[in-house]
């Protein structure tokens, strides 16, 4: 064999380790670029959850205002229960002489004032019914929200002395109309009374809250903080290395590199594959 054949079959053996070499540097690429789309999609992933969580804060902002138009129109119309009936008018409320002794414009004006007084009678009476009605209607929603109430902390996957310290230290701090509106409002109002209990600067900080629109508002951003809290994100997979492994993955690389660099000093890459190969065996 020539000195020239040596050559070119030297020169076609590199060539094929570098065609080698640039396929499996295609294949680490490859698998570099799949964990960067990996890391994408989880950033995508939390994009979409803070999405979702602004969409919830503006959904529940939206509801606030609803609450609190209908709030206002209540106290606007809250004027005509405290409607009070005058005594029925008598004859003697008009004396005849204010009538120039005239009998008869004396019963006309008696008859008109009766009249009045009949139609506001009326209006009061029917005030004071739906008034009652609409405090009988409080009373069942109360009463049913008191039993959901006690119902969910027997279902409490809790221990129930702590609850009871919890529902205790909400007691002391808030009065009772304000207790009343987180049970009527609220949309767990055991998680409510829970959450607040274990945190007393919290509770504090909302009982301090006097006006009950705002007071309904405050309630219902906290609890949309507390569901935030407890909601299970479900993490990326992440790989598990451990510290011998970080120490070998190291070793390894640093290896791989002065390999990398003698292969394209030298033009021979056969030790460089042979490294690779073992490698991917582990």
């Amino acid at each position: 064999m020539t000195i020239e054949n040596q050559e070119q079959e030297q020169e076609q053996e590199q060539e094929q380790e570098t065609q080698d070499f640039e396929t499996e540097n295609a294949e680490f690429e490859n698998e570099q670029e799949a964990e960067e789309e990996q890391d994408q999609e989880n950033s995508e992933d939390k994009q979409k959850f803070l999405k979702d969580f602004r969409r919830r804060e503006r959904e529940k902002d939206k509801e606030n205002r609803e609450l609190k138009k209908k709030l206002e129109r209540y106290e606007a119309n809250s004027s005509d229960e405290n409607i009070e009936l005058p005594p029925k008018p008598k004859l003697s409320n008009f004396p005849v002489e204010d009538f120039g002794y005239d009998e008869e414009k004396q019963g006309e004006a008696l008859d008109e004032a009766l009249d009045n007084w009949h139609s506001q009678k009326q209006k009061v009476e029917s005030v004071k019914q739906t008034k009652q009605q609409q405090i009988e209607q409080q009373r069942l929603q109360f009463n049913n929200k008191l039993q959901t109430y006690n119902d969910s902390i027997s279902k409490l996957n809790i221990d129930k002395a702590k609850f009871s310290d919890a529902e205790k230290v909400v007691k002391d701090a808030f009065s009772v109309e304000q207790q009343n509106i987180m049970l009527l409002y609220a949309d767990n109002p055991t998680k409510l009374v829970y959450a607040l209990g274990r945190d007393e600067d919290v509770a504090d900080e909302l009982a301090s809250i006097t006006d009950p629109t705002k007071f309904v508002i405050a309630i219902a951003k906290h609890e949309e903080r507390i569901k935030m809290k407890t909601t299970k994100q479900v993490p990326p997979a992440e790989r598990k290395v451990n510290a011998s492994a970080n120490v070998k993955a190291v070793s390894a690389d640093k290896k791989l590199e002065q390999l990398r660099v003698k292969a394209e000093q030298s033009g021979n890459y056969t030790e460089l594959l042979a490294y690779k190969k073992t490698l991917k065996g582990k």
